[in-house]
Formats: C-alpha cells, sequence, structure tokens
C-alpha cells in the first residue's frame, strides 16, 4: 500500500530521532530505513530530470566516440568520469587516508547527486567527487558531451556556441580535465593528446629560388 507523504514524514521523524540518539555504529539500520523511505516520497522532476541529463550525457559520448578525432583519449575519460559520478552505492576507500572501512551514508538521489560515505578512521563523509578536480565543477551532466572536442582543435569559442555555454565554462572544463588526465596518467601521454584550443601551426613561407 503506498503511503502519504504526512506518514512517511511521520515515519521519518521518528527514525531521525532514534538515529540522533544511537552510537555511529549502530546507525545503519535505522539510516537505511530513512534512505528506503525517502526514496518513496522524494522522487520528483529534479530527480527525473537529473536521471535523464545524466543518462543522455553519458548515451552522446558514446554516440560521438565515432566522431571524435581520438577515440581512444574520449574513452579513457568517460571512463574515469563515469567511476567518479557512478551512482554504485558500494563504498569505496577513503580519499584522504587510504581507509578500507568505509560505510554507505547516502544512496544518490535529488537530495545527493552521488552516493555519499563515511570513513570510520577519520570520521569524516566523502563522495567519489572528493579530491579530484572536478569536485566542484558545474554542469557535470554537460561533461560527457563535451568529451569529444578535446581532440579537435577547435577555437573555445565555436565550443561554447555549439554547446550553449560561456566561453569561461568551456576554459574552465578543460582546465579541470587536463589536471583529471595528469592525475590518472601521470606520463603525460594522453594530456599530451588534447589540442582544443590550440592554435593551428604557422606555416612557413615557401621562397622560390
Amino acid at each position: 500500500m503506498t503511503k502519504t507523504v504526512a506518514e512517511l514524514r511521520s515515519e521519518l521523524d521518528r527514525l531521525d530521532a532514534e538515529i540522533r540518539t544511537a552510537r555511529q555504529r549502530e546507525v545503519g539500520g535505522p539510516l537505511d530505513q530513512i534512505t528506503d523511505l525517502m526514496s518513496q516520497w522524494s522522487i520528483s522532476l529534479d530527480d527525473v530530470s537529473r536521471h535523464f541529463r545524466h543518462r543522455f550525457g553519458m548515451e552522446a559520448s558514446d554516440a560521438l566516440l565515432r566522431r571524435t578525432d581520438d577515440p581512444e583519449l574520449t574513452a579513457f575519460l568517460t571512463r574515469a568520469v563515469r567511476h567518479i559520478l557512478s551512482d554504485d552505492p558500494a563504498p569505496p576507500a577513503c580519499p584522504r587516508c587510504a581507509s578500507d572501512n568505509t560505510w554507505l551514508v547516502y544512496r544518490s538521489s535529488g537530495y545527493h547527486p552521488v552516493p555519499t560515505f563515511c570513513c570510520d578512521a577519520c570520521n569524516r563523509t566523502f563522495t567519489r567527487l572528493h579530491g579530484t578536480s572536478i569536485q566542484n565543477l558545474p554542469n557535470k551532466e554537460k561533461l560527457f558531451e563535451f568529451l569529444p572536442y578535446l581532440a579537435h582543435q577547435h577555437p573555445l569559442d565555436s565550443v561554447a556556441a555549439e554547446m550553449r555555454v560561456t566561453r569561461a565554462t568551456v576554459m574552465s572544463w578543460l582546465r579541470r580535465l587536463r589536471a583529471l588526465l595528469w592525475t590518472l596518467d601521470p606520463s603525460g601521454h594522453y594530456v599530451a593528446r588534447v589540442r582544443l584550443g590550440q592554435k593551428p601551426a604557422r606555416r612557413e613561407r615557401q621562397f622560390p629560388y
């Protein structure tokens, strides 16, 4: 039987009170119940929009792999960004102390676009975005559409016009993704293949003898 919003809110208040009075290691059960209850009544148009923007972005990147000058570079970054933005609830190692003693706090939802985890070792919360160059990047849902442009020697203004964003946004994406490539591949193999924004090499004038 579907519960009303009022009934769900009442249960949430009760469970929230239990959590506040319980020790940290005893909150797993009530916390999971709260997460499940929230998923029953917090589905909104924003959630639906976020889901389909994210899904469209991934599918757009798959389609554009066939149109990029460097499918390997695009595929490499696509896999990395998908992992960072993944809604997988399995807790990863802590990005601060590398401890594996971590647990799920919130599943991805309209309130939490990506899952939130907690580390028992340092007693701090984190997401897979923590410590990455795209952590606070706006318009993340457009990244998958943007990735194939990295291999093309296009002016930033033309890419901004095609994607209907500002030049500053394109510049920010470019800078952040170059930093991500350096983190993923310190050898510089992939970052050297980024051509977006580079000026064409000047041709040497040929003089007749």
